[in-house]
C-alpha cells in the first residue's frame, strides 16, 4: 500500500544519505490525498532526514522558498557531473511535492541538481495526469529517477513510452546500466533489463 511504498522510499533516501553520504536533495512527488501520510511516513522511519512540504497556494509556496529553499552558493561545478554543472543545491534532504504543485512549478525545480526523483501514483490505473507530469519533468534533472504505481496498461504505447522516456532521463543510472549490459548476452541483458524496470518502476506487485 502507500504507506508500505512510503517507508521504501524513505528507507532508500535515507541509506543514500547515511551510507553514501549524499548531498544533493531528493523530490518526491505524490498526489494531495497521500501527502500527509507520506510526510508522517518519513518522520517515523527517517527522523533525522530534513523533510520540506511544498504545496497549497502561491504565497505559501513562495513563503517555503524564502525560508526553507536557501541554496547558500552550493552550486555543482564538478566537471565530471557536466549535466548538472551550474545547477543549485538547497540545504533540505527532500522536497515532498504534489502533482499538481509540480507542474506549476516545472521552471523552479529545473533548477536544482537533484539526487533522486521519485514520482508516486496511487490510482487504480495509471493517470493520464500522471502521464503528463512525465513529460514535464523530463527537463528536469537527476541521477536516479523511480515511478511507483499500482498499475499501468502497458498496451498504451503512449504510457510506457512516457514511463521508459522518464526512466531513461538518469544520466548516472543509464551509464551504470550501460556498463553492466555490455558483458552479457542479448538473452540475459533482457532479463537485467526486465529485472531492473521492474525494480525502477518499484510496482505494487513486486513490494
Amino acid at each position: 500500500g502507500n504507506s508500505r511504498q512510503a517507508e521504501i522510499a524513505a528507507n532508500f533516501i535515507a541509506a543514500r544519505k547515511r551510507g553514501y553520504k549524499v548531498k544533493a536533495p531528493s523530490l518526491i512527488i505524490v498526489d494531495d490525498a497521500n501527502f500527509d501520510k507520506w510526510s508522517r511516513e518519513f518522520g517515523r522511519v527517517a527522523p533525522d532526514v530534513n523533510l520540506v512540504e511544498y504545496r497549497g497556494s502561491s504565497e505559501c509556496r513562495i513563503a517555503v522558498q524564502r525560508h526553507e529553499w536557501s541554496f547558500s552558493g552550493t552550486v555543482v561545478e564538478n566537471g565530471t557531473d557536466e549535466p548538472f554543472k551550474g545547477l543549485r543545491q538547497p540545504r533540505f534532504n527532500v522536497l515532498l511535492d504534489t502533482h499538481s504543485t509540480a507542474m506549476l512549478d516545472v521552471v523552479l525545480l529545473r533548477q536544482v541538481h537533484w539526487e533522486s526523483i521519485i514520482l508516486h501514483d496511487s490510482s487504480e490505473m495509471f493517470a493520464s495526469e500522471t502521464s503528463s507530469l512525465m513529460s514535464r519533468l523530463s527537463t528536469v534533472m537527476a541521477s536516479h529517477r523511480v515511478l511507483m504505481f499500482r498499475s499501468a496498461n502497458i498496451t498504451d504505447l503512449h504510457v510506457t513510452m512516457n514511463i521508459l522516456d522518464f526512466v531513461k532521463r538518469s544520466p548516472l543510472s543509464m551509464r551504470n546500466l550501460e556498463a553492466r549490459l555490455l558483458n552479457l548476452s542479448p538473452e540475459q541483458a533482457c532479463m537485467q533489463t526486465a529485472a531492473l524496470l521492474a525494480a525502477l518502476t518499484m510496482d505494487c506487485q513486486y513490494c
